[in-house]
């Protein structure tokens, strides 16, 4: 081989080499900076909540979904429905208790944290746990749509929006009523099988 073909072969041996490190400084920084980049979160979800009386004027709140929506389940704010219906909190701890304020003296108690409330004294089991927020009680946003007559719930997924309507406050009640005794048989009520 003459001398002059061993310079080229060294010379694109080197040329070669570079090339070859400078893809690697390449790919290799980039696999670095992808290792340090901070990931951008997406803003939260958000909703709108309307709170207000039946064909009235409604009061609007931007609510965030990743903070309302637990294990699937929609949760809304009751302590503040409770302030447009004025109705009575009692808390004692994480016990706490709602009095309507009707007729019906109706009145609903919950542990905070536990998934069961006591709606005028009956057992009703919730589809998520009751929790606080920002000094506000949160219950599932299904419960307070199938429990309460004279509120209705609407959820409008297209316009992202959860509408919460109300008749007069003194109207709203419990669909569950307070159990009452049964009236004791008398002796001639009693069937004779003997």
């Amino acid at each position: 081989m003459s001398q002059k073909n061993k310079l080229r072969l060294i010379a694109l041996v080197i040329m070669s080499l570079v090339i070859s490190l400078v893809t690697l400084a390449v790919v290799g920084g980039c696999f670095f900076t992808s290792l340090h980049k901070k990931t951008v979160k997406a803003p939260p979800s958000r909703y709108k909540l309307l709170i207000g009386i039946e064909d009235g004027d409604k009061e609007s709140f931007n609510v965030r979904a990743d903070k309302t929506v637990r294990g699937g389940v929609r949760f809304t704010d009751f302590t503040r429905l409770s302030d447009f219906l004025k109705w009575t909190t009692v808390r004692n701890g994480k016990d706490i208790r709602f009095y309507l304020n009707n007729e019906d003296e109706d009145m609903l108690f919950f542990t905070l944290g536990d998934d069961v409330v006591y709606v005028n004294g009956n057992p009703v089991r919730l589809t998520g746990a009751s929790f606080e927020m920002s000094e506000h009680i949160y219950l599932p946003l299904d419960f307070v749509a199938s429990s309460f007559d004279g509120i209705s719930v609407v959820e409008n997924k297209e316009k992202n929006t959860v509408t919460i309507e109300y008749m007069e406050p003194k109207k709203c009640s419990l669909k569950l009523k307070f159990p009452e005794a049964l009236k004791p048989l008398s002796e001639n009520e009693f069937v004779n099988n003997g």
